[in-house]
């Protein structure tokens, strides 16, 4: 029952690497079209916005594989209504996460790029 482990962990990485590869291009291709349409203006901007899309897709990966990681251990052991309580907690935990994080970016938006943008003349 034990497989290679070679071959288990190419199974998971390469996925992996395909993911950050795909993002990498999207901020390139991204920063390109900015560059060229909007100039140094459009470019400060963007990075500014940068470090909190990564902020996002953190909290959301940690929520999101944490529960997976959990809940799928719980399936293995046929602990049916663990991983569906486990489940739950995840997705009311990304639910209450993601209305904070609204509330904060509609409220706080000058002090959050304000933050980002410690010691720029904004």
């Amino acid at each position: 029952m034990i497989r290679n482990p070679k071959k288990v962990y190419l199974r998971y990485i390469l996925p992996a690497i395909g993911g950050m590869m795909g993002t990498s291009l999207y901020v390139l291709g991204d920063t390109m079209l900015v560059g060229r349409r909007l100039g140094t203006d459009g470019l400060a901007a963007l990075n500014i916005s940068i470090p909190m899309i990564n902020v996002l897709t953190g909290l959301g990966l940690l929520i999101g594989m944490g529960g997976a990681s959990l809940m799928s251990i719980r399936l293995a052991r046929e602990e049916y209504e663990e991983g569906n309580k486990l489940f739950t907690k995840s997705m009311l935990m990304s639910i209450i996460t993601g209305l904070i994080l609204l509330f904060l970016s509609i409220f706080f938006t000058k002090n959050l790029v304000n933050f980002w943008a410690e010691g720029l003349k904004i």
